[in-house]
């Protein structure tokens, strides 16, 4: 796999960022490798439609911080391969909403078996303490940048 730091970080969000790459890589090929042919933005939207069903293809883009079109081709295909239907909203006709299947659940149990390995792998080296407190530091700075 190549590598995806490319120097040591010199900020705080830069080593965010470096982070979040190599863990994106790592999950895209940990899922390549595992026969789930899904890219990492698809098996987001199945855990948030595991999480609760029945989100709004606008309040999905919303979760996903993505515009509609493309969130809009994402379920596309999700629905083509059966993981994921939309019905028509019974309050507003003009809206549909998303439904996790009984296939794309099963899908979601084939993923979740690599969760704690990609946590093992994430935080090899790491004390619990350091693991708590990376937690920690990361949900503040979640906070500091929510909008709402």
């Amino acid at each position: 796999m190549k590598q995806c730091r490319r120097h040591k970080a010199d900020t705080a969000v830069e080593a965010i960022v470096q982070a979040y790459t190599c863990l994106k890589r790592q999950a895209r090929v940990m899922l390549r490798d595992s026969g789930v042919d899904l890219t990492l933005e698809q098996v987001f939207t199945l855990f948030i439609l595991e999480e609760k069903s029945g989100w709004s293809l606008g309040e999905i883009a919303e979760l996903l911080d993505r515009d509609k079109t493309t969130v809009t081709r994402m379920i596309d295909g999700l629905e083509n391969r059966n993981l994921v239907i939309r019905v028509q909203d019974e309050l507003d006709r003009r809206k549909k909403l998303t439904y996790l299947t009984n296939e794309g659940r099963q899908k979601l149990k084939q993923i979740e078996r690599f969760s704690p390995l990609m946590e093992k792998k994430a935080t090899a080296g790491l004390s619990e303490e350091e693991i708590r407190s990376t937690k920690a530091v990361l949900d503040i700075v979640a906070m500091n940048l929510d909008d709402e």
